[in-house]
């Protein structure tokens, strides 16, 4: 039996000493992987969870450009509906009243500055009976020369204003022009024109006499500043005659800087600081000034 296992052992190692031939002997090394087998099959249910499964479709980062730069170009194309230009206050409801503009105790070389009490008071003056007279610096606000301005798309927010050059802390933008109209006409153009357009330019003219100013229909480009809960900008009430009680008195308001603004920011002031909004309180109006301290809505909160 022995001698058998060692002539087996003999002739392997001779076999194992013999040249090997062309084309070599196909082995397999221990250490290389094995050959991966089939794949477990998915669980049964498997295409039904990926049917079922919602994931947000995202649009490559390409598309999203061009459709920026699109909206861009549209944006630049894009015109307001179109309102007629007036230079002063029209009273639609009632004529204008005549009174007498306080005089101002100035010095006839001051030209009505800071000091000035009528200033101080928010009166304006009148250049025939002020002691200044064509050098008082206190006059219309229509008169005063208004830096420059444009009407440019804001996105959801609509047409807005921009400044094309800087404007210093108090600076008068523009008078807010429009048509004195009572509230019964306040309330009609509201229901029956404006609520359908979404865009409302009511502001309040004379709270005691029921009067606010509306620049829908006639204005200047003041109409277009939008409002923010962070603004830039604030509405003055002047008094151009009168003792400022009711119906003994007109007004003249104006945009005014409430900072200083570099060029090309919006010109946006709060809408809830002015009263006479006459719009539906059950249907609060969504705000989109995009600001930190946004409160949602016009004029309050959510």
């Amino acid at each position: 039996m022995r001698t058998r296992v060692r002539e087996a052992a003999r002739a392997a190692k001779e076999l194992h000493k013999q040249p090997a031939p062309r084309g070599g002997i196909k082995t397999r090394s221990c250490a290389q992987k094995p050959e991966k087998g089939p794949a477990l099959p998915f669980p049964i249910h498997w295409g039904e969870h990926l049917l079922q499964r919602r994931a947000d479709f995202l649009l490559p980062e390409y598309f999203l450009e061009e459709e920026e730069a699109v909206r861009a170009r549209l944006d630049a194309k894009a015109k307001p509906e179109p309102y007629r230009e007036i230079p002063r206050n029209q009273y639609t409801s009632r004529r204008k009243l005549q009174a007498n503009a306080a005089v101002c105790q100035c010095k006839p070389d001051s030209r009505c500055r800071d000091e000035c009490m009528n200033r101080l008071m928010q009166y304006i003056c009148d250049p025939k009976t002020c002691p200044c007279g064509e050098n008082c610096t206190n006059q219309r606000l229509g008169v005063r020369v208004p830096p420059k301005c444009e009407v440019v798309k804001c996105g959801k927010r609509g047409f807005g204003l921009k400044t094309k050059e800087p404007l210093k802390k108090g600076q008068l933008v523009d008078e807010y022009r429009g048509e004195i109209i009572d509230l019964p006409e306040a309330t009609r153009r509201t229901v029956n024109i404006y609520k359908e357009k979404g865009n409302f330019y009511l502001l309040d003219y004379d709270a005691a006499a029921g009067e606010v100013l509306d620049s829908g229909m006639k204005g200047n480009r003041t109409r277009f500043a939008n409002h923010s809960c962070d603004p830039n900008c604030h509405m003055q009430k002047w008094i151009i005659c009168g003792t400022g009680e009711q119906l003994k008195a007109e007004f003249e308001i104006g945009l005014f800087a409430s900072r200083d603004i570099e060029a090309g920011e919006e010109l946006t002031y709060d809408y809830g600081n002015m009263d006479g909004e006459v719009t539906d309180k059950g249907t609060p109006i969504t705000c989109h000034c995009g600001s930190e301290n946004c409160s949602g809505v016009l004029g309050g909160k959510k």
